[in-house]
């Protein structure tokens, strides 16, 4: 994984999209200041209530690496899948995006209670891409040693996960 996290500089894809059993075991390298984001939580929405939302999403965007965890665990009111978006829009070609979930593409319309901010928020993640797939048992179960670790399938930018 940390070969893949070297990738992250001005000339590399911008955006990974991850469906990991543990984000948060990734391993980034020490130059990269990264930061960790779940939508299910309403920080963009406590932000926007303050207004506060610009001083927050440029907090953010300071980040040369963002790892927005959890996408399809819960579903989003309309107004976080708006903010979600805002977040990635901003950020889009600009800063370097990890996104995990453990739904399909064709899943996050319902996710985010909107298609068309879905197929939005796809369009601007997957260009630009690599889509890391990884299958297999849960890291919990294996850290208990019930399951093999997850085989991991990388695509390159522009192609779409295999099922």
């Amino acid at each position: 994984m940390s070969a893949l996290c070297q990738q992250l500089d001005p000339v590399a894809p911008r955006i990974l999209r991850v469906e990991a059993p543990n984000p948060r075991k990734l391993v980034v390298p020490g130059q990269l200041r990264a930061g960790f984001f779940e939508p299910s939580r309403d920080r963009l929405e406590q932000a926007q209530h303050r207004n506060a939302l610009d001083a927050e999403l440029r907090r953010l965007e300071r980040y040369s690496l963002l790892v927005v965890d959890e996408i399809g665990y819960l579903p989003l009111e309309r107004q976080a899948a708006n903010l979600l978006f805002a977040l990635v829009a901003r950020r889009y070609e600009r800063g370097s995006i990890i996104v995990t979930s453990n739904r399909g593409f064709e899943a996050w319309g319902e996710i985010l209670g909107d298609a068309m901010v879905a197929a939005a928020l796809i369009d601007r993640l997957v260009h630009h891409a690599h889509i890391i797939t990884l299958k297999g048992k849960s890291y919990r179960l294996r850290e208990r040693g019930h399951a093999a670790a997850p085989a991991a399938e990388i695509q390159p930018a522009g192609l779409r996960p295999t099922t």
